[in-house]
C-alpha cells in the first residue's frame, strides 16, 4: 500500500511540472509579428480568442450578451485584427506574455480596439 502511495505521489508531481513547465514555455515563446507563418497562426486564433475576452468581461459584470451583441463583438474583432498585426509588425519581437500585457495596457492597442469596438457600437459593461 506505502508502495502505491509513492508511485501515485511522484506521478501526481511529475505530471504537475509537466503541465507548469509547458505554460511556462508557452507564455514565452517569442512571436514576430513580420513573419508570414506567424501571423497566419495569428489570424487562426484571433477571432475565438477576441471574442472570448469580451465575453469575460461581459461575466466579470455578471451580465450576458445578447445575440445582437454577439453579432457586434464579432464585427468589431475583425476591424481590430489586421490594424493589430499592423501595430505589432512595427514592435520588437515579442513573448506571448508580453502580448497579452500590450493587449491591456499599450495606449497604441486600446485605441485600435476602442475605435472598432465604437464602430460596432460596442460597450463592455462596468
Amino acid at each position: 500500500m506505502r508502495k502505491v502511495f509513492w508511485v501515485l505521489l511522484w506521478t501526481i508531481v511529475a505530471v504537475v511540472a509537466v503541465a507548469v513547465g509547458s505554460l511556462y514555455y508557452l507564455a514565452n515563446q517569442e512571436f514576430d509579428f513580420k513573419d508570414p507563418q506567424r501571423v497566419a497562426k495569428f489570424n487562426e486564433t484571433w477571432m475565438s480568442n477576441c471574442v472570448a475576452r469580451y465575453e469575460a468581461a461581459f461575466s466579470k459584470a455578471g451580465a450576458k450578451p445578447t445575440e445582437e451583441q454577439r453579432i457586434a463583438v464579432n464585427a468589431a474583432c475583425k476591424c481590430a485584427r489586421d490594424p493589430l498585426v499592423e501595430a505589432f509588425a512595427k514592435r520588437p519581437v515579442m513573448t506571448i506574455s508580453e502580448i497579452a500585457k500590450a493587449m491591456d495596457e499599450d495606449p497604441e492597442i486600446l485605441g485600435i480596439t476602442k475605435s472598432c469596438s465604437e464602430a460596432a457600437g460596442l460597450a463592455v459593461p462596468k
